[in-house]
C-alpha cells in the first residue's frame, strides 16, 4: 500500500521539463529536420508496394504477400507514431495523456515484432528454396503466417497496454516505453519480449544467410569447375550449333545438365536473396542498437538517465521504414518503374532512372561453337 501512490505518480505524464532532461538544441534540429521527409518517405514508398501487390494479380505470390504486410506494418508506423514523436521531440515532453501514450507505445511495439516476424519468414522461405531445394511458401500459407505473426506481436505488445507494466512517457523521451522495474516477473516480461521480438529472430536469420552464402559459394565453385573441365576437352566434346553433342565422355556430357540444377542456377534467385539480404542488414543495423539500449537501461533502471542515447536510437529505429523503399527502388524493377513511369510525381519529385540487367549464367560460347560463316549467339 505504501507504494502506491509512487506507482501512480510514475504513470503521469510530466507537464514541465526541467532543464536536466531537456533536450540539446542541436540534436533536436537534426532529427527535427530528418522527421518529415522520413515520414512522407516511410508512408509514400510503402504504399507504392502495398498497391503493385494489390493491383497486379500475377504478384500475389508468398512472398511479395509478406513483403506488403512488411510495408503494411511501415505504413501505420508512419501514420500512427511517427508524427506523434515528432511533435514530442519539438514540444520537449509527450503533450497526448496517458491513455494515448499506452497506444502509442503499444502499436509501436506492435509493429516492430510484425516487421521482425515478416523477415524472420521471408529468410526461411529462401533459406528452404536455396539450400534445400524446398519451395512450400504459398499465398495461402503466407497469408496464414501473416496472421500467426500478428497473434504473436499483440501477445507481447498488449500486457502493459492493459495495465501490466504501463507505457511510460519519460522526461526527455520522444517514445513511450514500458515502465522500468526490479521486480523478478517484470524482468523475465521484458527479456522474453525482446528475446522473441528480437535477439531470437536476428540470430536465426543470421544463421539462415551464412547457409545460404555457403550454398552459393558452393555452386560458384561447381560452375568454375565445369569450365575448367569444358576447357580441357576437345572441341569435338562440345555442343556445337548443328546439334551435335558427345556422349563418349560421361563427365562432359553431364556438364551442361549440371546447370539445370538449383545450385548453379542462381540468376533471379541470387538477385532476390541480395534483396532481402539487404533488408535484414538494414533491419539489424536499425533495430539492434534500439531493442539492446532499451533492454538495457529497463532492467538496470536507468532509462530516465538516457533519454540523449534513446532518443537516437528510436529515430534510427524508424529510419528502417524509410530505408526499405529506397532498396525496393534500386532492386526491383517494376518498383522502379512504377515510380519512374506510372506515380506521376512533380517535375520537383523526379526520381533518378536505373539501369537493370540480367548478368549471363555462363558465356554462350563456352557451349557452343560457330563455324567461320556464322556469328556468336549472343
Amino acid at each position: 500500500m505504501g507504494s502506491l501512490p509512487q506507482t501512480r505518480d510514475k504513470l503521469e505524464v510530466s507537464p514541465t521539463v526541467s532543464s536536466a532532461t531537456e533536450i540539446p538544441l542541436a540534436l533536436k534540429c537534426v532529427l527535427g529536420c530528418l522527421f518529415p521527409p522520413m515520414i512522407l518517405l516511410a508512408v509514400a514508398g510503402n504504399s507504392v508496394v502495398c498497391g503493385l501487390v494489390y493491383r497486379n494479380g500475377v504478384m500475389r505470390s508468398g512472398i511479395n504477400v509478406l513483403l506488403a504486410n512488411m510495408a503494411c506494418a511501415h505504413i501505420l508506423q508512419g501514420l500512427l507514431c511517427q508524427p506523434l514523436a515528432f511533435v514530442t521531440l519539438c514540444l520537449d515532453s509527450w503533450p497526448f495523456g496517458d491513455v494515448l501514450c499506452r497506444v502509442e507505445g503499444f502499436l509501436h511495439s506492435l509493429f516492430m515484432c510484425v516487421v521482425s516476424g515478416m523477415l524472420l519468414i521471408i529468410s526461411t522461405d529462401r533459406y528452404l528454396i536455396i539450400v534445400h531445394e524446398q519451395d512450400k511458401l504459398s499465398a495461402f500459407r503466407a497469408r496464414m503466417l501473416i496472421v500467426i505473426t500478428w497473434g504473436v506481436g499483440l501477445g507481447i505488445s498488449l500486457p502493459p497496454a492493459v495495465g501490466w507494466r504501463h507505457y511510460t512517457a519519460y522526461d526527455g523521451w520522444i517514445q513511450c516505453l514500458a515502465r522500468e522495474s526490479q521486480d523478478v516477473l517484470d524482468v523475465a516480461y521484458i527479456s522474453t519480449a525482446h528475446c522473441v521480438a528480437f535477439y531470437i529472430p536476428m540470430v536465426f536469420m543470421t544463421f539462415v544467410y551464412v547457409s545460404i552464402h555457403i550454398t552459393v559459394g558452393k555452386g560458384r565453385a561447381r560452375v568454375r569447375s565445369y569450365k575448367t573441365s569444358i576447357h580441357r576437352h576437345s572441341i569435338g566434346s562440345i555442343p556445337t550449333i548443328s546439334g551435335h553433342v558427345s556422349r563418349s565422355d560421361p563427365e562432359t556430357f553431364g556438364i551442361s545438365l549440371a546447370f539445370q540444377g538449383p545450385p548453379t542456377s542462381l540468376g533471379p534467385k541470387q538477385r532476390a536473396f541480395q534483396t532481402l539480404f539487404l533488408l535484414f542488414v538494414t533491419n539489424a543495423v536499425c533495430v539492434l542498437p534500439y531493442a539492446v539500449s532499451v533492454l538495457l537501461w529497463n532492467v538496470t533502471g536507468n532509462i530516465a538517465e538516457n533519454f540523449i542515447g534513446g532518443d537516437v536510437v528510436i529515430w534510427l529505429a524508424y529510419v528502417n521504414a524509410a530505408v526499405n523503399p529506397v532498396i525496393f527502388y534500386c532492386r526491383i524493377r517494376k518498383f522502379h518503374d512504377f515510380c519512374t513511369t506510372k506515380a506521376n510525381l512533380p517535375k520537383c519529385f523526379k526520381l533518378p532512372s536505373l539501369t537493370f540487367w540480367t548478368k549471363r549464367r555462363i558465356h554462350p560460347a563456352v557451349f557452343y561453337e560457330c563455324p567461320d560463316a556464322q556469328s556468336t549467339i549472343v
